[in-house]
């Protein structure tokens, strides 16, 4: 039986953040949303930002790029907040210090807008999966792959009903929009 890592990553117009539980550790890693296309960079990479590889392109992800490169749209489908999602599944895998073929339970958040919306949910959710694919990327050097299957989607709001289920665990909750 193959080993199990949970991943739950929240990936916000201006962070995004990321924990692992794997054999009984926590794993987590946070970064500023923020990503521009990078050719060649030549230069030494910063706590905190991410040199990607992916689809035989370079992106610069994290803290070094420009407050002009931000992206606070409310769509969530777009390619920086799919490669924000894959770089913060990378990092963790690879402080969990996991085996290739582990399989990944991944929940992340979308906005109540996409949750409720069956279409647009779907699609966001086979956009994340890479159509069941075998993702490809290199993350400040290091190769990295996986396969995300069955992934969890939770409407954004909801983290708080976990971070205190002592006080939720006997009651009824709604979330207002």
């Amino acid at each position: 039986m193959k080993e199990t890592i949970l991943i739950a990553v929240d990936c916000g117009k201006y962070q995004s953040k990321g924990i692992a539980k794997y054999k009984g550790s926590t794993y987590m890693t946070n970064f500023r949303t923020k990503m521009q296309h990078a050719e060649r960079l030549g230069v030494d990479i910063s706590k905190g930002s991410f040199h990607i590889h992916y689809h035989g392109n370079e992106y610069l992800l994290g803290d070094m790029v420009s407050e002009d490169h931000s992206n606070f749209s409310l769509s969530k489908t777009s390619l920086l907040h799919q490669l924000s999602i894959y770089t913060a599944i990378a990092q963790l895998l690879q402080k969990a210090k996991t085996p290739p073929d582990i399989d990944i339970r991944l929940a992340i958040n979308v906005p109540i807008s996409i949750y409720k919306d069956s279409i647009q949910k779907e699609k966001y959710k086979e956009a994340i999966e890479n159509q069941n694919r075998t993702n490809h990327l290199i993350v400040n050097g290091k190769a990295t792959s996986f396969q995300l299957r069955d992934v969890t989607l939770a409407f954004e709001g909801m983290g708080e009903i976990y971070a205190q289920s002592d006080e939720f665990r006997n009651k009824s909750s709604i979330v207002m929009t």
